[in-house]
C-alpha cells in the first residue's frame, strides 16, 4: 500500500473511532492523543522472581502523536494507566504503536 494513503487511512480511523486521551512521557508533560483501547486480559507481570497475573490492557496510539515509552502514562476517560514492557510498532507502514498498559 502507498505510505500516504496508508496514513490517510489510519488518520481518518483514529479520527473517527478514536478515544480522546492524553500520553505522558516518563518525566514529560501531557499530550493529546487519539488512543484505541482494548479490553483487560490478564498479563504475567515481572516481580521479583515471581510473575503474578495483572489485569492489563492493550492501548494503540498514532507515532505521529506520540513516541510511547516504558513507564509512561495514558490517562483515557479518566483511567490512568502505566504502559508496562517495551511498546511496539506491529503494522506494516510503522504509523501505529501498540503498549501493554496496567491500571495505575
Amino acid at each position: 500500500m502507498d505510505p500516504e494513503l496508508a496514513a490517510l487511512v489510519v488518520d481518518a480511523r483514529f479520527e473517527e473511532l478514536g478515544i480522546v486521551g492524553a500520553y505522558t512521557a516518563p518525566g514529560g508533560e501531557p499530550v493529546s492523543v487519539r488512543v484505541f483501547r482494548s479490553r483487560d486480559e490478564d498479563t504475567a507481570a515481572g516481580f521479583g522472581e515471581s510473575r503474578p497475573l495483572v489485569r492489563a490492557v492493550t492501548v494503540q496510539v498514532r507515532a505521529s502523536e506520540a513516541s510511547p515509552a516504558k513507564g509512561g502514562h495514558f490517562d483515557i476517560g479518566g483511567q490512568v494507566m502505566r504502559v508496562e514492557g517495551q511498546p511496539r510498532i506491529e503494522d506494516p507502514a510503522r504509523l501505529i504503536w501498540t503498549c501493554q498498559a496496567v491500571p495505575v
